[in-house]
């Protein structure tokens, strides 16, 4: 198993709240989108577990999340509507097995819930990539009919 940290430590480091203009976010960088603020925090590389194993030549991913809702309404978040995810320019399909590896491990909440305003909801997005993957790409939008999206990267670090 891989994890992402921001540094050789393992402590954390403050996030930063990036500009709203920009394009691409990065890890701990925290976007401001339609009145939330969006951040992935880390990522966890997984060969899955007795209940669940990616296909043959890939392994899972499970990217973790924090959403602020600085709105006056309920947000609902979903894992599979709210987000679209690339790999190496390639749209992910569902893994169901990936969400079942996620959701035997209790200590991986999945990121799908109601946010009341001014509440935070942190939990994973579960991915299955190739093993040789070198870009991930996360796409938040709150209208799932809409090209109006944030967009996360993650760099494998070589």
């Amino acid at each position: 198993m891989h994890t992402s940290s921001d540094n050789s430590s393992g402590t954390s480091t403050p996030k930063k709240t990036a500009d709203a203009t920009k394009e691409i976010y990065k890890q701990n960088e925290t976007a401001a989108y339609n009145g939330i603020e969006i951040t992935m925090d880390s990522y966890v590389e997984s060969e899955g577990d007795d209940w669940s194993v990616p296909t043959e030549g890939n392994e899972f991913m499970f990217v973790h999340m924090t959403i602020v809702n600085q709105t006056s309404d309920d947000l609902v978040i979903s894992s599979m509507a709210s987000f679209e995810n690339y790999c190496d320019d390639t749209k992910l399909d569902y893994s169901a097995a990936a969400f079942t590896a996620l959701a035997t491990t209790s200590d991986q909440p999945k990121l799908d819930g109601t946010i009341a305003p001014g509440e935070t909801l942190e939990g994973y997005l579960s991915l299955e990539v190739p093993l040789n993957w070198s870009t991930i790409e996360i796409r938040y939008t709150d209208k799932i009919w809409s090209d109006d999206a944030v967009h996360f990267q993650i760099k494998r670090q070589k």
